[in-house]
């Protein structure tokens, strides 16, 4: 067979986005299939074996670890469906290779600048970031080269069979009037002060002619004023509404007399204006048409994913995966006054915290009951241990730096058991299953105990 090298003078059809996604990404396909798998004795060692190929239970935990450490990157999952995922990537890199697809250092070098160029980001920024995850370059290298050959899998075998026709794009078009509606929009610059006479001192410096810019260098208090004051492009409902009233009275060229908002005293110049509009059927077309052909991608990429997956001689170790949502920071566990020591970590504004947070009250309050435990709920914010009768006004410096220990990126809700094991986010908050949550809490309390 001929390999299909992908290179950059070869490959002009590779989508953009596709690439992208596949550097950002943490989980390189996000298809639960639901299929009964054969549960044969393999080596521990291994999570599964897809078509003789291990994946192995440290590929597992890496992935969960960076998770734990951005949930806002991926969603929770359960190690369950993680390993679905990581069998539908390893089906995938290997129908790629069937096909004779490989991918050149030239072309991965040139993903790479595309993608440095569009982040505006270089190398050496890149390896900072990876660093910080505990992510080796030549590990990523090796990940991306298979999500390139997934990419490129996905052009030659997928996409051409996608053919939206026009009629549904029009449909889509006249039917949704409301997403091709764009609202009233300015590009505006301000300054920003907490005295109201200074306010009133710069007002009176620009109605006589001095510059906007270099007044708001030097005294705006507002983290645009390095811009000089710019505020870039907004809607009215961007900004808070006594803003917005005064910001869109005004015409091209024009500054505002003093404004008031909860964040203090502000003088608006705008600069220039875009009506309200409904976008032309021209303009939307590629846009309507772009998310239809990723629609319909999607839909094709499960259907063959399927397919692989029933052709595929896949086992699944008998042995749990690894322990369930929690990564373990292979520490010694922690005691407060001879027990273990859980914490969890929250603020008031943490709709996951709120959510989770009754699961975790009813599991740590049954344990403390019988004389097993002690537990804190700490909220950052206000400094409150939401497990006591008293009104606490600062987390311990001890227990702040368990929380800095355990999550270095400060997430909330971050929970860690007796210091040995660590959860960030609330695994079964898409699904609304508390019970769940609180079965993991008993799950790794009970483990703590047997530690």
């Amino acid at each position: 067979m001929v390999k299909k090298k992908v290179n950059k003078k070869e490959d002009k059809t590779l989508n953009q986005g596709l690439l992208i996604v596949a550097i950002l990404a943490i989980l390189a396909v996000v298809f639960i299939l639901v299929k009964t798998y054969s549960s044969e004795t393999i080596d521990s060692d291994i999570a599964a074996m897809v078509n003789g190929e291990p994946i192995y239970l440290s590929e597992l935990e890496e992935i969960k670890t960076l998770i734990i450490q951005d949930p806002s990157s991926a969603p929770q999952i359960s190690d369950e469906e993680l390993l679905k995922q990581l069998i539908n990537k390893k089906l995938l890199v290997q129908a790629a290779k069937a096909e004779g697809i490989e991918v050149t250092e030239e072309y991965f070098a040139t993903t790479m600048e595309t993608y440095f160029s569009i982040t505006g980001t270089d190398k050496e920024q890149f390896n900072s970031i990876l660093e910080t995850q505990g992510i080796e370059y030549e590990d990523f290298k090796a990940d991306m080269l298979e999500r390139l050959m997934i990419a490129q899998y996905m052009n030659d075998t997928i996409n051409p069979l996608i053919n939206i026709d026009e009629e549904i794009i029009k449909e889509q078009y006249d039917s949704n009037p409301e997403l091709f509606s764009e609202p009233a929009t300015i590009f505006a610059s301000h300054i920003l002060v907490e005295d109201k006479e200074l306010a009133q001192e710069l007002l009176t410096k620009l109605k006589s002619g001095e510059d906007f810019a270099t007044l708001a260098k030097e005294n705006s208090i507002d983290s645009s004023a390095l811009n000089g004051g710019e505020l870039g492009w907004f809607t009215a409902e961007d900004m808070v509404p006594s803003f917005s009233q005064a910001a869109f009275a005004l015409d091209v060229g024009d500054i505002s007399e003093v404004v008031q908002t909860q964040f203090g005293w502000h003088i608006i110049k705008v600069t220039d204006k875009n009506p309200a509009r409904i976008v032309p059927w021209d303009e939307a077309k590629p846009q309507i048409t772009a998310m239809l052909e990723i629609e319909e991608q999607n839909k094709l990429l499960l259907e063959r994913i399927e397919e692989l997956n029933k052709e595929a001689d896949i086992k699944i170790s008998e042995a749990p995966v690894i322990t369930p949502n929690y990564t373990d920071t292979n520490k010694e566990i922690c005691y407060e006054d001879g027990l273990p020591v859980i914490h969890m970590f929250s603020t008031s504004s943490c709709p996951h915290c709120h959510w989770v947070k009754p699961g975790f009250e009813r599991v740590t309050t049954d344990y403390i009951e019988q004389g097993k435990i002690n537990a804190h709920l700490w909220i950052l914010d206000t400094g409150d241990d939401a497990l006591t009768p008293e009104i606490e006004e600062s987390v311990p410096e001890e227990a702040m730096q368990i929380f800095l220990d355990s999550n270095p990126q400060r997430t909330v809700p971050t929970m860690v058991f007796g210091c040995k094991y660590v959860r960030v986010g609330a695994v079964h908050e898409a699904k609304n299953d508390i019970a769940a949550e609180e079965s993991d809490f008993r799950a790794i309390i009970d483990e703590v105990l047997r530690g």
